[in-house]
């Protein structure tokens, strides 16, 4: 082994004083002064030795932010706060679509309160569409209430003395009632559900774009209305023409139904609202099939006294548009119980049937069978009246299915929004929880791990430095056999250490 040169530093005790002793130790007692030895510089290691590589120093651990300089009650928080953030993203992503659910449910239920006004309209305008189809058809004969009203006094008149006298002097004819008294109170009943539509329109609240879209294009179609009545008025528009645009109202119209539950996923309100819009569809082919017909019994004109109809005829294209109208009505049909749940399906056998489906059925059998003759048989007004009756019969239905669709849209959004709340106060307890266990933890950690600190730092300042004192007085007592512990009981790591 070599020896250290004579000039190393650790080859020399420390200086002497002029007593021999080693200074700052007077009488050879005195308190031990703990240093960390240098580091050897390159100069001090011997030939042939090498130094001991040093772990590098980085910057980063050296630093305030490194986690390894953290106390432990940071590490812990650290430690806790990572999973807890992952739960929180977890649970708030959960938290969004049940949330976002509520809100496409709500806006579903808001359509659907709103498409009770619109197939209300609906029904109302196809009513003064094929009142004026049958006011075209007969000419456009004007107003002739008034004259009814005379006729009808003097006949109650003639009626009086005849049963005063005993005489029977005839009463006069009462003409026909023209059409255009039918539309003029059909279009007070479409201004009154106009101004409902439109109140419920401007009340409407956040709906689906998709529904808003259609929303608009309604209101766009029925600013026209004024326009369209005058054109009427006026026979500024061919038949074809008019019943166009009525028939673009109402389809805009049925097609807001269409919009209920868009955006969801639930697949009893999407069956309720494909038969809901399919009926829709068929009560409409019943309904144009209705203005045809109304059109073709009422244009053969009136005897000469104006009482009566004479037979009606179809014009070029309308024994087409016949049988178009016939086949339409039965694919809607078909579509309606191909759609609608069992429910709806039992609800229209069991309210749709009966004579007016008969009478329907037996009018239509015989304008086909007399198509091809010089006049009709079928009466205008009882095919107006048997073709109503069976519509007023879907349109019932139609009201049915619509209050379900709407109960249903509501219990979807009272179930989303008491999933989400419920949802919110687990996650909320799952929180408290977790925190207060959490804190818990900490305090059982944190507290040992002070106290060890306080009973390590006593030994090395306090307690260790008087025991070499003591140990190094010549009087000095032995050693305790025991170790005062410091006071920490627990069975982990730390009462181990402590």
């Amino acid at each position: 082994m070599e020896r250290l040169p004579a000039e190393h530093p650790a080859a020399s005790g420390p200086p002497l004083r002029a007593d021999g002793e080693p200074q700052g130790h007077p009488g050879g007692v005195g308190t031990m002064t703990l240093q960390r030895p240098p580091e050897p510089s390159p100069d001090d290691v011997p030939v042939g030795a090498t130094l001991a590589p040093q772990p590098p120093k980085n910057a980063w651990s050296r630093g305030s932010l490194s986690p390894r300089n953290w106390k432990v009650r940071t590490k812990l928080a650290a430690v806790l706060l990572v999973p807890a953030i992952a739960f929180l993203v977890i649970a708030g992503i959960n938290m969004g679509t049940q949330i976002g659910n509520a809100r496409d449910y709500g806006r579903s239920a808001d359509v659907a309160a709103f498409g009770r006004q619109a197939s209300t309209l609906a029904h109302e305008l196809q009513a003064e569409r094929d009142i004026a189809a049958g006011w075209i058809g007969e000419g456009r004969r004007p107003d002739n209430s008034a004259q009814i009203k005379l006729i009808t006094e003097a006949n109650d008149k003639i009626q009086a003395e005849n049963a005063k006298s005993g005489s029977d002097k005839p009463l006069k004819p009462v003409p026909l009632a023209s059409n255009q008294v039918a539309l003029k109170a059909q279009q007070a009943n479409v201004d009154g559900a106009l101004s409902a539509y439109q109140s419920a329109d401007a009340s409407l609240g956040d709906v689906a774009p998709e529904a808003q879209a259609a929303v608009d294009g309604a209101r766009t179609e029925l600013a026209g209305l004024p326009q369209l009545r005058q054109a009427l008025n006026r026979q500024l528009l061919t038949q074809d023409a008019i019943s166009g645009k009525y028939t673009a109202m109402i389809t805009d119209l049925l097609d807001i139904n269409r919009q209920i539950g868009v955006g969801t996923d639930s697949t009893e309100l999407n069956n309720e609202v494909a038969g809901l819009t399919a009926l829709g569809d068929l009560k409409e082919t019943l309904s144009q099939e209705r203005a045809l017909l109304y059109t073709v019994t009422s244009n053969g004109g009136l005897t000469p006294d104006g009482s009566e109809r004479l037979g009606g005829r179809f014009q070029f294209g309308q024994q087409v548009a016949f049988s178009s109208a016939l086949a339409e009505r039965l694919a809607a049909l078909q579509r309606f119980r191909s759609a609608a749940t069992p429910s709806q399906v039992g609800a229209y056998d069991a309210q749709v049937n009966g004579q007016a489906v008969l009478a329907v059925k037996r009018l239509e059998d015989s304008i086909t069978a007399d198509q091809n003759s010089p006049s009709l048989t079928a009466d205008a007004e009882q095919w107006y009246s048997a073709a109503t009756t069976y519509m007023q019969a879907i349109r019932g239905v139609e009201s049915g299915l619509q209050d379900q669709v709407v109960s249903t849209t509501r219990d979807l959004r009272s179930a989303a929004q008491r999933q989400a709340i419920t949802t919110g106060v687990i996650i909320a307890t799952i929180l408290v929880i977790a925190f207060l266990t959490s804190l818990l933890i900490a305090r059982s950690m944190i507290g040992p791990l002070r106290r060890l600190q306080a009973g390590a730092r006593d030994v090395a300042e306090v307690r260790l430095p008087e025991a070499i004192a003591r140990l190094q007085r010549p009087d000095a007592p032995a050693a305790p056999d025991e170790v005062e512990p410091i006071g920490i009981d627990s069975r982990d790591e730390i009462g181990d250490v402590a």
